[in-house]
């Protein structure tokens, strides 16, 4: 028997799945000593403990705590059942018993170690996501991500699907349906953002869902700050009352919602937390208050830009006037004084300019200043929010939402790894909170020059 062997595949799993899933912000988390927690413990094997007054995880089999995690964050009883059924599918292909400790198939290498736990971090999202095993909408997972690496007439495909718990009579058996959906027939089938398919739990085609089925009208739609602007109005209308949407989109990704609101995706076979729940989570790890309003809003143009794929740098800064003091080190500021659209620029300053580069600077700030009218960044129209974050350099905000800069080039440390983004971000938060997103979609925030989370 190998309690030690155990605990550390446990451990293992919990640090690099479990929690990022969770939501919980990315920091290393002491491990904290279990002996006295309790072991009468009921419900399905195994348990996750979460102790607010401790701060704490305990993760057991639940005969026994195995480990405990530090959390000071604050945890709902719907985290902590994901969390439950991602533990749950692990023990499942755990290379250890979780009763015995004995070791039953071994892993041959790393590589597969690696497969065997995202199939299990799979099986315990849609287990939580449908409130049990569910092998039909496993098989519809597999079956997206072979369309993701496949083309029809040259071009990505996109399928958009609604399981619906109160769907209708059943029109097509998942046997057949499968078949067909397997075939190139289907290709042309749902863009995700005009319509979709009905399936029932078991996957069973119910019926095609499309926003013109109102005598050929797309009705009014109030857009969501937790939905990308493309998808919001298909997932408003088609994701809720227990439906779970599952999109495939051109660029691979595969998207799952709930509650009209988009809480994984899975990039590069890696599922990742999308939820405003762990993006609020993130900012406020180190004790900032931000305005909530501003927060959503910042969300939902962190959403627009990183499905878009068009790249951008987003901060928040608490004391702007700082980014345009010279730092003691160097003398030099991190931004130029006539990238601040709140005041006229230097005259001494645009002096050292070329009179073309003058002149463009002057029509820059006279184009964003009519773009922006004056408003907060919460108050301008979320399209022109997206283009203007996805801009040339940073769009800095402060922290009533009033705009500071768009498309303002930072001075960062040259010696800052992760490119040029990466690198301006860092500079920018340690003024606040900086979020990079990159043309891939890919997101990071950083708070303090440190990264808080990933979504990559």
């Amino acid at each position: 028997m190998s309690l030690r062997d155990f605990r550390k595949e446990y451990q293992n799993f919990v640090l690099r799945y479990v929690l990022p899933l969770m939501g919980l912000p990315q920091r290393n988390r002491p491990l904290m000593d279990t002996s006295e927690q309790k072991t009468n413990l009921t419900g399905e094997l195994p348990v996750v403990i979460y102790d607010s007054e401790r701060g704490s995880l305990t993760f057991t089999n639940k005969r026994w705590p195995i480990f405990g995690v530090e959390c000071v964050e604050s945890v709902t009883e719907d985290t902590k059942r994901l969390a439950e059924n991602l533990c749950r599918a692990f023990f499942k292909v755990s290379p250890y018993h979780p009763d015995s400790f004995r070791e039953r198939v071994p892993f041959y290498s790393q590589i597969h170690r690696e497969k065997i736990f995202q199939l299990a971090v799979q099986r315990g999202i849609c287990t939580w996501l449908f409130g049990s095993k569910n092998d039909a909408v496993e098989e519809l997972m597999d079956l997206l991500e072979k369309w993701a690496v496949q083309t029809y007439e040259g071009k990505k495909v996109t399928f958009g699907f609604v399981i619906s718990p109160k769907a209708e009579q059943v029109k097509l058996l998942k046997k057949d349906w499968f078949k067909f959906l397997g075939d190139d027939y289907a290709a042309v089938l749902t863009d995700c953002i005009h319509s979709v398919i009905q399936l029932d739990k078991e996957c069973n085609f119910v019926k095609f869902l499309s926003l013109t089925e109102n005598d050929g009208a797309i009705p009014l739609h109030k857009v969501s700050s937790y939905l990308p602007l493309r998808f919001s109005q298909c997932i408003h209308e088609n994701v809720h009352d227990g439906a779970i949407g599952i999109f495939l989109l051109n660029n691979g990704d595969i998207v799952l919602s709930k509650d009209r609101q988009i809480k994984f995706v899975k990039r590069n076979l890696r599922w990742l937390n999308f939820s405003f729940e762990a993006f609020r989570a993130a900012s406020c790890s180190r004790g900032n208050m931000w305005d909530g309003k501003l927060l959503h809003e910042i969300y939902a143009t962190m959403l627009d830009v990183s499905f878009a794929h068009t790249g951008g740098i987003l901060a928040v800064v608490t004391a702007p006037e700082d980014l345009w003091r010279p730092e003691a080190e160097n003398g030099a500021c991190v931004l130029k004084a006539y990238d601040n659209l709140r005041i006229e620029p230097d005259e001494k300053e645009l002096g050292m300019l070329s009179s073309k580069d003058k002149e463009i600077v002057k029509i820059k700030r006279q184009v964003l200043n009519l773009l922006i009218a004056g408003k907060a960044f919460p108050d301008l129209d979320r399209k022109l929010r997206s283009e203007l974050t996805a801009m040339d350099g940073a769009c800095i905000l402060s922290a009533d939402g009033t705009a500071v800069a768009f498309g303002a080039i930072i001075r960062s440390d040259p010696e800052s790894s992760g490119g040029a983004r990466g690198a301006a971000c860092r500079t920018l938060s340690h003024y606040g909170m900086a979020i990079k997103i990159s043309t891939d979609g890919y997101v990071e925030m950083y708070l303090d020059r440190e990264k808080v989370m990933e979504i990559k």
